[in-house]
């Protein structure tokens, strides 16, 4: 397959490999969505794994085990190229919800260097969960329990994550007020390293009482 005008990437993701970098995009394609892969210098990508209906993230970890956000299915999901089998690793298959065990429009995903840590940027409840292998429910890491809640600590349908693996530092894309945030470890809230806008053009301004 190819990459044209009928596809949308989503997300990619590039693999450092010794015979040169390989990527992986995440595509929605009339024809079908999913993850397609590109080795270096190839003139064409070829699909992995399953169909990732509405695919939104993807990751591939040192085994070169290939995960997939399925944003419409709520899940998320790991395809093994040794056994050409695929596992939901977070998340329900189109069930939807608040609590522990549900994501809800999971956006993008971040994979630890041991593979044992998933972290879902779970933008319908506006949160960060991490699922350890094996786990039927996540933990939140960063995000606010209620949409309503304002402050330093409010972010609204985070859709990219990453994480600084020795400082444990978190990174979030926050599409609505189109800004970078920051949470700390151990950190009660985030804070705004880049950015401020909403989708009006109205500047979010992080400040306490005090300070206005």
């Amino acid at each position: 397959s190819t990459l044209t005008t009928k596809s949308l990437v989503q997300t990619i993701f590039v693999d450092g490999d010794d015979d040169g970098p390989t990527l992986y995009a995440a595509v929605l394609d009339f024809d079908g969505d999913g993850v397609e892969k590109w080795a270096y210098g190839a003139s064409h990508g070829v699909q992995v794994g399953d169909e990732c209906q509405n695919c939104r993230g993807v990751w591939v970890d040192q085994e070169k085990n290939v995960y997939m956000a399925e944003f419409l299915r709520h899940r998320v999901v790991k395809w093994s190229p040794q056994t050409n089998t695929t596992a939901i690793v977070a998340g329900r298959t189109n069930e939807s919800g608040s609590t522990a065990e549900y994501l809800l429009l999971p956006y993008d995903i971040y994979v630890d260097a041991t593979g044992n840590a998933v972290y879902v940027a779970d933008s319908g409840n506006n949160r960060i969960q991490k699922w350890t292998k094996g786990a039927r429910e996540g933990i939140t890491v960063s995000g606010p329990s209620k949409i309503t809640e304002d402050d330093t600590g409010a972010w609204f349908n985070p859709t990219s994550i990453w994480i600084d693996e020795e400082t444990r530092v978190i990174f979030i894309a926050d599409r609505v007020y189109n800004r970078i945030r920051r949470r700390l470890p151990n950190a009660p809230i985030g804070e705004t390293i880049a950015g401020g806008f909403d989708m009006c053009r109205q500047v979010f301004i992080s400040a306490k009482k005090d300070d206005l």
